[in-house]
C-alpha cells in the first residue's frame, strides 16, 4: 500500500491517476488552500482526506511513501505575471521551497520515498534554472536524486498540446520517465453533441478578434486566435479559457437554430465560401482534455456551492489548474514497475 500525501492537490488529478494506474494506495493527507478546489477534490475522487490547507503552516508531513506537488505557476508561465520563483520572494511559485522544508522537518525514518512534482515547461528555461537547481539541492541534501522531463498530454491519449516539465525525486535509485504513444483521437472525440448557444461568439466578438489578428499581424506580433476543427487537437487548457486569445476556439458549421433565446447574438465568420460559427468548449469538454471520466465530471458539476450550483468561471478554473491524468497514470506506473501501459478511452 502506498502511503500519499498530495501538497497544492488542487482537484485531485494525482489521486485519479493512482486509481487509474491500478496500484494500491491510500491519501494520507492533502494540503490546498482553495477551498472550491477542495470541494472539488472531494467529490471527483469520492473521498475527502485531511486537509493542511495553506503550505507555509504545514509543520511536517505525516509518515507517508509519495509526495506529489504542483506548486503554482502564476510567476513563471508565459500568461503569467513573471514575478520568478527566488526562494524568499515570497511569489506564489516560490512555494514550491516549502516542499523542501516540510521534508526537512520530517524525521529522516518517516520522510518519503519519492517526490513527484509537475509544473510549466518555464520551471527549467534560462531565467528560471538556477532557482529551480537550488530547490533540487536542497531535495539532494536530503538524499534525493532528481529527473526531469517535458512531456506532453497528446503523447498520452489526450488531444491536447499541453506540454509540462515532470519532476521525480527519489531515494532508492532513478525511473525512467515513459515514452507516450501515438495520438489517435481528436477533438471531434471530446466534443459535446448538444451545445447552449451562450458558448457561441457573438458578432461583435468574432469581428474584434479578427480585428485585432490582422493589426498584430501588421505589426509583425504573433496573436494566439486560432479557431480549430473538430480535427485538430486542443491548444493548452488555461484557467480562463474561452476568454483569451490562445483559448481553443471550435469552429462550426453555422446552425440556422439553436435551443435558445441567444440565437441572434451567435456570430458569423465566413470561410471559403461556407458560414461558421466559433465557440468556446464547455466546461465538460476541458475537463474531458485533462482525463477525467464522466462519473468524476457529473461528481465535480453537482456541487452546490454556497447554496448555489458551481459556476462554470469555477469549472473552467480549476480545470486549468490541473494535471492531465493518463500523463500521471503512466509515471506512477513506470515509479511502482506496473507496466503495460493501456490507452485511455473517453
Amino acid at each position: 500500500m502506498i502511503r500519499v500525501v498530495e501538497l497544492f492537490s488542487g482537484i485531485g488529478a494525482q489521486n485519479a491517476a493512482l486509481r487509474m494506474s491500478g496500484l494500491e494506495y491510500e491519501i494520507v493527507a492533502v494540503s490546498e488552500i482553495d477551498e472550491k478546489a477542495y470541494k472539488a477534490y472531494c467529490a471527483l475522487n469520492d473521498e475527502c482526506p485531511p486537509n493542511f490547507g495553506d503550505i507555509t503552516k504545514v509543520e511536517r508531513l505525516p509518515k507517508c511513501d509519495l509526495v506529489t506537488f504542483s506548486a503554482p505557476c502564476t510567476d513563471i508561465s508565459n500568461a503569467g505575471l513573471k514575478k520568478g520563483m527566488e526562494e524568499g520572494s515570497g511569489t506564489r511559485t516560490s512555494l514550491i521551497f516549502e516542499v523542501a522544508r516540510v521534508i526537512e522537518n520530517t524525521p529522516e525514518r518517516e520522510r518519503p520515498t519519492y517526490c513527484l512534482g509537475e509544473n510549466v515547461p518555464d520551471i527549467v528555461n534560462k531565467k528560471n534554472l538556477k532557482h529551480f537547481m537550488r530547490f533540487v539541492q536542497r531535495m539532494s541534501n536530503l538524499g534525493y536524486s532528481c529527473r526531469y522531463s517535458l512531456l506532453n498530454a497528446k503523447d498520452f491519449g489526450i488531444p491536447q498540446n499541453r506540454k509540462r516539465c515532470f519532476m521525480i525525486f527519489s531515494r532508492i535509485g532513478m525511473t525512467e520517465f515513459p515514452k507516450g504513444w501515438a495520438l489517435d483521437k481528436c477533438l471531434e472525440d471530446v466534443l459535446e453533441e448538444k451545445v447552449d448557444a451562450k458558448y457561441y461568439l457573438s458578432q461583435k466578438a468574432i469581428d474584434g478578434l479578427i480585428f485585432r489578428k490582422k493589426r498584430q499581424e501588421a505589426n509583425g506580433n504573433g496573436f494566439g486566435f486560432k479557431p480549430l476543427t473538430p480535427k485538430d487537437i486542443a491548444h493548452t487548457i488555461t484557467t480562463g479559457e474561452g476568454y483569451r486569445s490562445n483559448s481553443s476556439y471550435i469552429l462550426e458549421i453555422a446552425k440556422t437554430s439553436f435551443d435558445s433565446d441567444r440565437v441572434g447574438q451567435v456570430g458569423v465568420i465566413i470561410i471559403d465560401g461556407e458560414s461558421y460559427s466559433i465557440r468556446h468548449l464547455t466546461p465538460r469538454e476541458c475537463f474531458r482534455l485533462f482525463g477525467f471520466t464522466e462519473e468524476q465530471i457529473d461528481r465535480v458539476f453537482s456541487l452546490v456551492i454556497g447554496k448555489k450550483n458551481i459556476s462554470n468561471c469555477t469549472l473552467y478554473k480549476i480545470a486549468g489548474n490541473s494535471i492531465v491524468v493518463p500523463v500521471l497514470s503512466e509515471i506512477f506506473k513506470t515509479m511502482y514497475g506496473k507496466q503495460s501501459p493501456t490507452l485511455f478511452d473517453f
